[in-house]
């Protein structure tokens, strides 16, 4: 049942397409802060965060054996789970994702306890919220995701793309600059999940992920309004400029994976994927290259917002959709509430961004 679900979702979403002409912004000057190499300043901070537990705050969650019959119920299901918990409360905040799916009231400890001892799936899930990102590790190596990286180090880790020429690549700028200065400089890895396994053995990787672009190669640029500000989606973008300017000298066999196009989108209805390198959490294991796409996104000022499952890790991850050959739509920056996601969107000013610091 839940393979024949998931791979005709699969396939209906990577078959989706979107006509339309692409959008091309004006040129302009803007500010920025650049990182050319040396040593980081900066502590690492969460890249994204869960939301909190859709539970009514007034039930009592405390009681051990709640929390053992939820973890059974969750094993039971074949969900993971490989954390301590304190409490009920602890695990059902870890375990939402996105949209918030409680569509009935559990007013008191008895009907959660109801529901998670004797309660049908469907009301489960009303408490634990669905999951709905698929792992597509066996397309890790083909376009457009093969254009997708995972980034580490320092303890932290985000996701980014290639874009606008074969040697830039963008991600959010919380993932490489914060209010304390630079941080930790990252290893790029390129079509990393193609050597992954998989819960369904023909979802999983069949190849060999490209060799890490390695930290002291590239040179890394944020807004001067987001050095200066450090919050919101305005100015939450980043470019890792590969090779050529600042003195970047990465090797191109390292992320020789070709890049996104853009464009501006407006209104809603809007179709899109976000696409990154989780954290353990769900569906995805860390390493796994986790997709999720929906056609009822939205414009709101400076924002892509979505109703799309991410987790930690994928901050710096493309919204983006296939059409002609791959466009990204914004640069996912992580929940701003329990409801939805939200990416910085890409206008005329991330345009100018890229044009005035793009690798070559």
């Amino acid at each position: 049942m839940y393979n024949n679900r998931w791979t005709q979702d699969l396939r209906t979403n990577l078959n989706t397409n979107l006509g339309g002409q692409q959008h091309l912004a004006n040129l302009g000057n803007g500010l920025l802060n650049r990182d050319e190499g040396g040593a980081p300043r900066g502590a690492p901070r969460e890249a994204d965060r869960m939301p909190d537990s859709a539970i009514n705050p007034d039930a009592d969650l405390s009681d051990p054996e709640l929390l053992e019959m939820l973890e059974n119920r969750l094993r039971k299901a074949g969900k993971p789970v490989d954390h301590d918990y304190e409490d009920p409360e602890e695990l059902l905040a870890r375990r939402r994702h996105g949209r918030n799916l409680l569509s009935q009231d559990f007013d008191d400890d008895d009907d959660v306890r109801r529901v998670i001892e004797n309660g049908t799936d469907a009301e489960l899930q009303q408490i634990l919220g669905i999951d709905n990102r698929i792992v597509i590790n066996y397309l890790a190596d083909n376009q457009p995701y093969r254009r997708i990286a995972r980034t580490s180090g320092g303890g932290f880790c985000c996701s980014a793309f290639k874009v606008y020429n074969h040697h830039t690549a963008m991600t959010a700028a919380h993932c490489v600059y914060d209010s304390g200065g630079w941080k930790t400089r990252h290893q790029l890895w390129f079509g990393s999940g193609q050597n992954r396994p998989a819960r369904f053995p023909w979802l999983a990787g069949q190849g060999t992920p490209l060799p890490a672009v390695g930290t002291g190669c590239y040179a890394r640029v944020v807004p001067g309004c987001w050095a200066s500000s450090t919050s919101g989606t305005a100015c939450d973008f980043a470019i890792y400029v590969l090779r050529g300017r600042y003195g970047a000298y990465c090797s191109f066999s390292d992320y020789n994976v070709g890049y996104y196009g853009y464009r501006s989108m407006t209104g809603s209805g809007i179709s899109g994927y976000v696409a990154g390198y989780p954290v353990t959490n769900g569906n995805c294991q860390y390493g796994d290259l986790c997709y999720r796409y929906k056609s009822n996104g939205w414009r709101s000022g400076t924002s892509q917002k979505y109703y799309i499952d991410t987790d930690g890790c994928q901050s710096g991850s493309p919204y983006a959709n296939n059409a002609n050959g791959g466009q990204m739509y914004g640069v996912h920056k992580g929940m701003p509430s329990s409801s939805y996601n939200w990416a910085s969107a890409y206008r005329n000013s991330m345009y100018n961004f890229m044009v005035s610091n793009y690798g070559y």
